[in-house]
């Protein structure tokens, strides 16, 4: 998203990871033939995606490869940003969740 917008992103921080979801060994292949059935057009939609995004990501790879690298470097640089960054993206998270309630 910062090549294709030019973003000024400095830093970034992941949310909404589950950790607590089942591993994919633990579950039937009849679970995986029923979700591939009913989301048969999300899986579509994102299989056209994903090639799309790579598609753009092969064309920018020197681009992009610098980008990983700026990012990668800004989150170990300097971690009191990091956390300062962190705390702000979840408070802003937190205030968005509590006015979509409203």
């Amino acid at each position: 998203m910062k090549l294709r917008f030019g973003w000024k992103l400095s830093s970034y921080s992941s949310f909404d990871i589950t950790r607590t979801r089942p591993k994919k060994r633990e579950l039937l292949q009849s679970t995986f033939d029923l979700i591939a059935e009913k989301n048969s057009f999300d899986i579509a939609l994102y299989d056209c995606a994903a090639n799309l995004f790579q598609a753009a990501v092969t064309k920018n790879a020197g681009e992009v490869s610098r980008i990983v690298r700026e990012l990668e470097a800004a989150r170990t640089q300097d971690r009191l940003s990091s956390a300062r960054f962190l705390i702000c993206s979840a408070g802003r998270k937190a205030i968005n969740r509590a006015y979509s309630a409203l």
